[in-house]
């Protein structure tokens, strides 16, 4: 791969004329923390490309209601700012009649989504709005029914799957994930168990995860926010990394369970 390096004002600058999405003052994601031969008459030589301070950050805000038979509809939000707008704006980009329509959550396996909108898609520096309507039918079993709160957040499966790695593990950026989820039940629903409010930390310290949960009445909101500090892990942390998202997963994919009055 062949791209161009510019050196302005003190900050160096990684363009990718291949890449449409990645605008100047980020560097194309594949690139961070790798190493490269800088073709320079007077200079030439290898340097380490840096991490350059961008996040991959993305807020979700989902509001949803749950009839009397345990139909589910709502509307998802999602705003996605840096790395994370890059990764869902090749996605949008690539096809734009499906984008948002499909998702590999197994959360999502009894969601239907109804409609997509799309806004900041053109411009380097605007949030980047994903607006997606969508409805389910829960299944009831033995008269409880549990309810997913983690709806495309995509934070139920964990990507270290493997006993062991050689490799030191780069993210390429830090990552700042919040889901604010609000449900409306139907008064003939009560919450038989919920999710209590915790914290977890990595032995580092870099990597939190929170959970608030709150009932008012009918309602139920729920607060997740993820936020990992460090763009790259060595093999030997490897075994910390995987045991944090391990129980990171297994949060997300605790639901809420209803039974009826």
């Amino acid at each position: 791969l062949t791209v161009a390096s510019i050196d302005l004002q003190s900050k160096r600058y990684i363009l990718d004329a291949t890449d449409p999405t990645t605008p100047a003052h980020i560097i194309p994601p594949a690139l961070v923390h790798t190493r490269a031969f800088l073709v320079d008459r007077k200079m030439p030589g290898f340097f380490q490309i840096p991490d350059n301070g961008i996040t991959e950050s993305s807020t979700i805000n989902l509001m949803s209601s749950i009839d009397a038979a345990g139909k589910l509809n709502g509307e998802a939000t999602i705003y996605d700012l840096g790395y994370a707008k890059l990764s869902r704006l090749s996605e949008y980009l690539h096809a734009p009649k499906t984008y948002g329509f499909k998702w590999s959550s197994p959360a999502m396996a009894l969601v239907k989504v109804d409609h997509v909108e799309v806004d900041g898609a053109q411009g380097d520096s605007s949030i980047l709005q994903t607006r997606i309507g969508f409805h389910g039918e829960l299944t009831s079993t033995g008269g409880y029914i549990p309810v997913r709160y983690d709806l495309f957040s995509e934070m139920d499966q964990n990507p270290f799957t493997s006993e062991l790695r050689m490799s030191d593990i780069n993210f390429g950026s830090r990552r700042s994930f919040t889901l604010n989820a609000d449900h409306d039940l139907d008064p003939s629903w009560m919450v038989e168990t919920m999710p209590k409010n915790l914290k977890l930390v990595s032995p580092d310290q870099s990597m939190t995860l929170t959970r608030l949960v709150r009932q008012d009445g009918q309602n139920l909101s729920i607060v997740l926010k993820f936020e990992c500090t460090r763009t790259r892990y060595l093999a030997a942390e490897y075994d910390e990394v995987r045991g944090f998202y391990r129980k990171m997963v297994e949060v997300f994919s605790e639901p809420v369970m209803l039974k009826k009055r």
